[in-house]
């Protein structure tokens, strides 16, 4: 099932029972002290994916956009970027495929079960260069660190959430005190715009 078509599923339902992403939806917990990385496995009952991390996740955030994985039944994903040469595929990579070569993010899924393992940035000037897309909720221990805002919210509306209901998802945001933002966070769009700034010239 796509990202658009699990989005449909999660809003047959009001914005008061759609599931965030359960890393919220009863509160964010706190990070394990000395958290660096782990082992993320997909979602196949035997022979499993699995792809070492070994790094700490960092820009830890619920994401709406309508290309990142999500765990069935919730209108955000998790997402989180490592360091690119911290990922190591270390089971079943032949089960691995990219979604879609054309865009710059590869994310790569286990064909089995659906299941985005990660994705590198593939251009080599890019802003986001040397860095990889992970979804925390499949380390195989807890402890990752709890997202710290929303991002692209408004593009749940791309992926089928009536306009209408997106204000009683960012108070719910609010309530959980987790900024919502209709693109980056301002950590990365200042990231964004030093290396534009940079290929312009502008800054050395």
């Amino acid at each position: 099932m796509g990202v658009r078509q699990r989005l449909r599923a999660v809003l047959r339902t009001g914005p008061g029972d759609v599931s965030l992403h359960p890393a919220v939806d009863a509160g964010r917990r706190s990070a394990t002290r000395g958290f660096d990385g782990g082992t993320l496995r997909c979602r196949c009952p035997e022979a499993p994916v699995l792809v070492a991390v070994r790094a700490r996740p960092i820009h830890v955030r619920l994401c709406g956009c309508t290309r990142c994985w999500r765990t069935e039944g919730t209108l955000f994903a998790l997402a989180a970027t490592v360091p690119a040469d911290a990922i190591e595929v270390i089971a079943e990579g032949g089960k691995l495929e990219i979604v879609d070569p054309s865009v710059p993010i590869h994310r790569y899924t286990c064909v089995h079960c659906e299941t985005h393992m990660y994705g590198e940035v593939e251009p080599k000037r890019h802003p986001f260069a040397g860095e990889a897309l992970i979804h925390p909720e499949l380390f195989e221990t807890p402890g990752w660190p709890p997202p710290t805002c929303a991002t692209f919210c408004a593009s749940t509306i791309d992926g089928g959430l009536p306009p209408e209901k997106l204000p009683a998802i960012r108070a719910r945001l609010a309530a959980l005190r987790l900024p919502a933002y209709d693109c980056h966070a301002p950590d990365r769009m200042e990231q964004i715009a030093a290396f534009r700034a940079r290929e312009a010239g502008l800054l050395p």
